[in-house]
């Protein structure tokens, strides 16, 4: 696919469609949480280009919204993805988008998607690679970075947080709280404009 595709194209290139933004009305509790918004295909294009991914990998998308990043994670990378996603309206998108996605593609691809807060989800030992997009507020982020790291120690392996668009307090968070160590910086189109237009990722010194 050429890199002038803009993210329509790609999507029915894939046969899915995930440009939806959903505005959630959340009860007072969930004001940290952001609105669904997918991460743009060229954003995802400079990570696979820049980052190397194991073929032993297991990505998991925390707040996976309408299932971009995982429907093009498993299609570009072959690796299995989980994606976890709180808001109903942007879950049963996701899963017509993964049931659409196979149908075209002709084939099963490994994307397991759940409904459910992320602070909640049940890390698994296979779990490798974690992908945050702006998706909430450090109240939220803490424990999800606190429940990585208690699978790290129980299942010692290599673990990568990818993070786009960062928020400054989570950054700070990640750097002073937690033994991840900051890997690599890509710095995107637009970073001059906007700093927070980059991807920052940390691993664990395994």
């Amino acid at each position: 696919m050429s890199h002038n595709m803009d993210n329509h194209q790609i999507d029915a290139h894939l046969g899915i469609q995930t440009h939806h933004l959903i505005e959630q009305e959340f009860g007072d509790h969930f004001w940290h949480y952001h609105r669904t918004e997918s991460t743009d295909y060229h954003v995802l294009d400079h990570l696979f280009r820049e980052f190397e991914f194991s073929d032993t990998d297991q990505l998991v998308d925390m707040g996976s919204g309408t299932g971009r990043v995982l429907i093009y994670s498993a299609y570009k990378l072959k690796i299995p993805v989980v994606g976890v996603e709180f808001i109903p309206a942007a879950f049963n998108i996701a899963q017509r988008n993964i049931l659409a996605f196979n149908e075209k593609m002709g084939q099963q691809y490994p994307i397991t998607i759940l409904n459910q807060p992320v602070e909640e989800y049940q890390i698994s030992s296979r779990d490798t690679v974690f992908y945050f997009f702006n998706p909430f507020q450090l109240v939220i982020m803490r424990p999800v970075i606190y429940r990585i790291m208690q699978s790290e120690a129980a299942f010692p392996r290599k673990i990568t947080l990818i993070y786009y668009y960062p928020l400054d307090s989570c950054i700070q968070f990640i750097e002073e709280k937690t033994d991840f160590q900051l890997k690599k910086t890509i710095l995107l189109p637009g970073n001059q404009q906007d700093s927070r237009e980059k991807i920052v990722i940390y691993q664990n010194n395994f």
